[in-house]
């Protein structure tokens, strides 16, 4: 992901999106550790947080939920006005809390409401810094001009493969001209264009999870190797 551009004293504002049928608390712990970070920051001032549900949280219908999500994922980069979940993400946010740099932290369903958020405020506010962070996320078309800003994370095995079902759902793939002009199916033509397995214990529910037994040997939590691997070279 691409590191910020922060010449001055900025101001931040951190958003994180859960996913379908989510807890009311489900992401608090990581919203409150990327503010603890950013918070020790001597170039940056943190003007706003928020934990949103832009479809929902576990108190409304499930399949309503993952309908609207599907819908979502099949817009084109063109259409995001039309987003349900990115225009409820704005409808939150507004105009950003006066922030200079925004960064956005999607869970599953969240991870696609959040890209397409940040796509129309660049649209809307170009002078803020957006960010992405996609975390346990289904595959859909990143828009090229932002493949840079999106970082996705996934839970893997030891040997790196995935393992959260949900990130097998969907896909980055597109067609384009390959020897002699005969087109080709591309599976990573839009994809972010930094995709970091995470060691974690247990699956999609558990990247944010903090006591054991969601400890590594090592004693790191689930949400400790995710909170590294979301910052990771992006502040510094």
């Amino acid at each position: 992901m691409r590191k910020l551009s922060i010449p001055h004293k900025s101001k931040a504002a951190v958003y994180v999106a859960a996913g379908v049928y989510t807890s009311p608390n489900f992401m608090e712990g990581v919203l409150k550790a990327v503010v603890d970070v950013l918070e020790r920051e001597p170039k940056l001032d943190v003007v706003g947080a928020g934990l949103l549900f832009p479809y929902g949280d576990w108190s409304c219908p499930l399949l309503p939920q993952i309908r609207q999500v599907y819908r979502d994922m099949t817009l084109r980069s063109g259409n995001y006005e039309r987003s349900l979940g990115g225009g409820r993400i704005l409808s939150e946010v507004g105009s950003g809390d006066e922030a200079d740099i925004l960064l956005f932290i999607g869970h599953s369903g969240g991870g696609v409401a959040s890209v397409h958020a940040a796509s129309l405020l660049d649209e809307r506010l170009p002078a803020i810094q957006t960010r992405i962070v996609q975390i346990g996320c289904p595959r859909f078309a990143i828009p090229p001009v932002m493949c840079d800003r999106v970082r996705y994370l996934y839970a893997a095995k030891a040997n790196g493969s995935g393992k959260d079902p949900i990130t097998r759902i969907g896909s980055w793939g597109g067609w384009e001209k390959g020897a002699a002009g005969v087109p080709r199916w591309n599976p990573l033509k839009f994809a972010p264009d930094e995709r970091i397995p995470v060691p974690l214990l247990g699956g999609h529910a558990d990247y944010f999870r903090n006591y054991e037994p969601f400890r590594c040997a090592e004693g790191h939590s689930n949400l400790d190797l995710v909170l590294e691997k979301m910052l990771e070279g992006w502040l510094r």
